[in-house]
């Protein structure tokens, strides 16, 4: 039964040539409140510190007004996390959230990303929305496509 998510943030929260999509930025905000209503938890985990062009947001401050509370994982921020794609650094986030490693999936749109999920042995679920860099994981085009893959995981 699914637990947990653990989401990346290049090309997967925010694309790193244009910044974060309106539309897609509502859609990832569905689909946290899609995994709230089954009792899923997630976290964002990222190496670099990311802000808003124009408004001098973080996107932990940005995130928690449209997403709600949840872990917010940040490199930067708590030099103690392991960098990505070790397999240290999903280790570190499965034992602060108390979660088993079968329980827990990993979505995320980079090749540092696929490393760090099959590093980690976590199922990973390839977010093109933004970019189609990588043949590896299962992929979604839209978030609401990867809702539907999560109903069966349930």
């Amino acid at each position: 039964m699914l637990k947990g998510v653990i989401f990346s943030v290049e090309d997967t929260i925010v694309s790193i040539n244009n910044g974060p999509s309106e539309e897609l930025f509502n859609e990832l905000a569905r689909l946290s409140q899609f995994l709230r209503g089954k009792n899923v938890e997630f976290v964002v985990f990222t190496n670099r510190h990311w802000t808003e062009a124009g408004t001098g947001k973080t996107l932990q401050e940005r995130l928690f007004e449209s997403w709600g509370g949840f872990k917010y994982f940040s490199k930067v921020q708590n030099p103690e996390i392991p960098a990505k794609p070790s397999s240290s650094a999903t280790e570190y986030i499965l034992k602060e959230m108390g979660w088993k490693r079968e329980e827990v999936i990993y979505i995320g749109a980079s090749e540092n990303d696929m490393r760090t999920a099959v590093n980690g042995k976590l199922l990973f679920l390839r977010a093109k929305w933004y970019s189609d860099n990588i043949d590896y994981g299962f992929s979604f085009s839209k978030p609401k496509e990867m809702a539907k893959f999560l109903m069966f995981l349930f």
